[in-house]
């Protein structure tokens, strides 16, 4: 058994938001959920410096690839297939071509 010297009024206030009805599973709860954030705020540092390094680039670009719709990709998939341009007047089959390297797309408003 550990004594510990806990101010009353703050397990008190931790009691009634916790909704726990002893001072064990109030001091053990916070323990608890802090570790949980502490967890999750060492994650997302993880997760910072991968993205800092560039490494969800390529999802990204998939991503924005996808957002193009299934016709524009259908459409891709066949010109890419029989080795022609897609000529069009839209910037989703210009941001489909930075994933799909083997595109050849032509914006003909663009001189």
């Amino acid at each position: 058994m550990t004594n510990v010297d806990v101010d009353d009024a703050v397990l008190a206030e931790a009691m009634r938001l916790m909704g726990t009805s002893t001072k064990k599973d109030t001091v053990n709860g916070a323990l608890a959920d802090h570790v949980k954030r502490l967890k999750r705020l060492e994650a997302l540092e993880r997760l910072s410096a991968r993205a800092a390094r560039g490494e969800f680039d390529p999802t990204e670009r998939i991503h924005r690839a996808r957002k193009a719709g299934g016709e524009d990709l259908l459409l891709c998939s066949v010109a890419v297939h029989h080795g022609d341009p897609v000529l069009h007047v839209d910037s989703d089959f210009a941001t489909a071509a930075r994933v799909i390297t083997e595109l050849r797309e032509q914006d003909i408003r663009e001189p």
